[in-house]
């Protein structure tokens, strides 16, 4: 007989994807960018791009993934889910950090994002929601709650918004068979420890500052939200590497910011071509 946790490690993908197709729209969209990891980053802008989203540490060694093109969004009305109702989803392109310097493959001091870092589509969600602090004014989800939990952008370690339920799942990119997966690790996660009967209810939280330490990070532009959560594979309760969820929130650029940036481009490209 299958346990519960094996079936929930083989119908994850599925009920990710079928949330997916019947999912309301996003009350909240913003984007997911790597974090600079605290006190360990190469310096507080880590110019070597050694910042990371995800990291899956694993028997090999250290396992991290920059966010190249990842999204949070949330939603007031839940997605509709067998293991509880969904309230935020976080999507996108990822890329694995095990090259260094285009060459050779292994983490190293040297190694960055490069072209030859494997891509994979990472897809979470996330379930019980629930705040921490004097932050929100409202019930929760409301359209505001983000900028209302950022304040002023001081650190404010007792404000959080956070879930204590949630999946994640890594589908590659590239063509297995013909491309061999750098990381082997397990591609279904969920939150640790492990179970839904008694989690963590700060399992994943969002709050200002996070791991951005004011006397590493003091520049205005660190004033902004952060995440992170512990994982574990969906399939085995105890796990002995690192494993979490670590990234910064940005607002997606409106739509004529992004038309202006097209345009300045070409204005670039016009201009150096009269030379």
């Amino acid at each position: 007989m299958y346990s519960v946790r094996t079936v929930h490690a083989c119908a994850a993908a599925a009920l990710l994807l079928a949330a997916t197709q019947a999912a309301p729209a996003a009350m909240i969209e913003v984007r997911a960018l790597s974090h600079p990891n605290g006190w360990q980053s190469a310096d507080p802008y880590a110019p070597d791009s050694r910042d990371y989203g995800l990291r899956l540490d694993d028997c090999f060694g250290v396992q991290t993934f920059a966010f190249q093109d990842v999204r949070l969004e949330l939603y007031q009305s839940p997605v509709p889910s067998v293991y509880g109702d969904v309230y935020a989803r976080l999507q996108g392109t990822i890329a694995h950090l095990q090259s260094s310097d285009g060459a050779t493959v292994g983490y190293t001091a040297g190694s960055g994002l490069d072209d030859l870092d494997q891509r994979w589509t990472m897809e979470a969600s996330f379930r019980a929601m629930g705040s921490t602090g004097t932050w929100s004014k409202d019930t929760l989800p409301y359209p505001q709650m983000l900028d209302d939990l950022l304040g002023d952008g001081s650190l404010q370690r007792a404000n959080r918004l956070s879930f204590s339920l949630f999946d994640m799942t890594l589908t590659p990119q590239f063509e297995e068979g013909v491309t061999s997966a750098v990381f082997t690790g397990p591609r279904v996660w969920d939150e640790t420890p492990g179970g839904d009967a008694g989690p963590d209810p700060e399992g994943f939280r969002i709050a200002p500052r996070y791991r951005l330490f004011p006397t590493r990070f003091p520049d205005p532009q660190w004033n902004v939200l952060a995440a992170g959560g512990w994982l574990e594979p969906a399939e085995d309760q105890s796990y002995d590497h690192v494993t979490t969820f670590l990234f910064t929130l940005a607002p997606v650029p409106e739509p004529a910011t992004l038309v202006w940036l097209s345009l300045g481009s070409v204005w670039m490209v016009l201009r150096r071509m009269r030379r």
